[in-house]
């Protein structure tokens, strides 16, 4: 079984920069990295990866929680103000979990592989 990570979110903001860079002078290919997870064969791994899945939640839903902190915050410097600029960067940062995750899978008896991917700029 077969199963790829990644938010709609990720994709833009990553393809919005990658867009952004190629655009520039002397930006070359622009690369992603790709993965496949093979589940493992047993039950127990199985059921470990269900834990892995859980935990990868569960951190997804603490940086989201972190990123509306961070916009309330934003939203509360601003009230009162006339024009409001320099508003903090509160982007979602998913890369901690999605790495913690995929070292479960495998932790679990999964495979996991990675590719590298050209994205922006491939000839």
């Amino acid at each position: 079984m077969s199963m790829n990570f990644f938010t709609n979110r990720q994709k833009i903001v990553g393809l919005t920069i990658a867009f952004l860079c190629y655009l520039s002078v002397g930006c070359g290919p622009i690369y992603d990295t790709k993965y496949s997870f093979t589940l493992p064969e047993t039950p127990q791994g199985k059921m470990c990866v269900s834990g892995c899945e859980r935990t990868k939640f569960l951190c997804e839903r603490d940086e989201n929680r972190k990123q509306e902190n961070c916009e309330r915050q934003a939203k509360r410097v601003c009230e009162g103000r006339r024009d409001c600029y320099g508003s903090p960067d509160c982007l979602v940062d998913y890369s901690q979990c999605e790495s913690r995750y995929r070292r479960c899978y495998q932790d679990c008896g999964g495979t996991v592989e990675s590719r590298k991917v050209c994205v922006m700029g491939c000839r």
